[in-house]
């Protein structure tokens, strides 16, 4: 219940200042209804600080804040473990168009600032965090949205300043009708049901807990 209701939030405010989402509205306390798209088979990682795979890659110590966010793809595939890919490979094998890489890492930016500030605002800073997009298709027209199930999220409270150690959980803050602190965010998890030709039902769970960014 806590999933859908962040998850509502978070979207509901991405939604009205014009970044587009599958969202469309929360049913129930579990459930969501959401656009149906044609999913792109790709993994978007936005990187703010140092942290996970990155550091292990590049020798950076964990929690340096980088010269400017980084945009990393991953090819979505449980078999190969989600190998990170180049801009080659996705072009080249089809999986998007250099036009619908441009849309990709222009909503990846405009997500990452937005969520940048909302945690800024109650003292958290944004580590990095991972999306997904898909295909949205009106008539004759198509056009690139955020389509993910959760946003997965990387934080840690305070700043580079006067953080006291490094966590890779999210200790984070939720909208209850204001702004406080919490003990962890949570992933959805969540199961679909189609309900229409151009919507479908999501149910949420929390049996798992978000831990950052696994590239």
């Amino acid at each position: 219940m806590l999933n859908n209701r962040i998850s509502e939030y978070i979207f509901t405010h991405l939604n009205k200042i014009g970044i587009p989402t599958h969202f469309i509205r929360r049913m129930n306390m579990r459930e969501q209804l959401i656009k149906e798209v044609e999913m792109i088979p790709l993994e978007i990682v936005v990187r703010n600080v140092a942290a996970g795979s990155l550091s292990e890659r590049l020798g950076i110590e964990e929690g340096v804040v980088l010269p400017r966010s980084i945009i990393e793809f991953y090819y979505k595939s449980d078999a190969l473990a989600d190998p990170m890919v180049s801009e080659e490979h996705i072009t080249a094998f089809g999986w998007a168009n250099p036009a619908e890489l441009d849309d990709i890492m222009a909503l990846a930016i405009r997500v990452n600032d937005f969520l940048s500030g909302l945690f800024l605002g109650v003292g958290i800073q944004l580590v990095d965090f991972k999306i997904e997009c898909g295909r949205l298709f009106e008539g004759d027209m198509m056009r690139i949205i955020l389509a993910t199930r959760f946003l997965r999220i990387a934080a840690v409270s305070g700043t580079s300043r006067r953080r006291k150690r490094w966590t890779r959980t999210v200790f984070a803050a939720i909208w209850v009708g204001f702004w406080k602190p919490i003990r962890k965010w949570h992933v959805v998890s969540a199961s679909s049901t189609k309900t229409s030709r151009s919507a479908v039902r999501v149910r949420f769970s929390s049996s798992n807990c978000i831990q950052g960014v696994d590239q």
